[in-house]
């Protein structure tokens, strides 16, 4: 929590110019089944993102909590290619416990491919009121302080603070 502090409070870097995200393509689709971050854990990783001065990235269908996959999905029309690909995924995993009794999906599978569009929803409340205060409070950020032993970050940018709980995996706009 400390690091993370000082990292959006500028230390040795102007917050302004960078871009913070709490997951993107490469980490999520390099993923054995391309798995998200649970929704909790998102909603509050999110709202640090959003709120801090860097500059948001947001994944695919994040802003609705998209639930589907991101797969590593591949179309090689090179059969060698292909084939290499697939062995390529399953060698990554085969080392992990977890994987042991799970298959790695196919990347040349049109099914792979389809698991992974997205389902459009309406965005969630919180995305929606903290791309809001953006737009309102000023860039940098007044109060950073951070708990390491109780995982909390308590930020202030003008009239808006946020507390992001990342044990309880809650989080606070007040």
């Amino acid at each position: 929590m400390r690091a993370l502090a000082e990292d959006l409070q500028g230390r040795g870097h102007d917050p302004r110019r960078l871009i913070v995200f709490a997951q993107n393509h490469d980490q999520v689709g390099n993923r054995a089944i391309g798995d998200r971050l649970p929704p909790d854990a998102l909603k509050v990783a999110a709202a640090v993102t959003l709120f801090s001065p860097c500059m948001p990235l947001l994944f695919m269908g994040e802003e609705y909590l998209e639930s589907r996959p991101f797969q590593f999905f591949t179309d090689h029309i090179d059969p060698s290619i292909a084939e290499a690909t697939r062995r390529g995924r399953r060698q990554e995993f085969e080392s992990f416990d977890s994987f042991a009794h799970e298959d790695v999906p196919d990347p040349q599978a049109v099914e792979t491919f389809l698991r992974s569009k997205l389902d459009p929803r309406e965005p969630d409340p919180l995305y929606r009121k903290l791309l809001a205060l953006r737009r309102e409070l000023p860039r940098e950020l007044e109060i950073v302080e951070a708990d390491d032993d109780a995982k909390r970050l308590h930020l202030r940018r003008g009239d808006a603070e946020l507390v992001a709980d990342f044990r309880a995996k809650r989080v606070e706009v007040r």
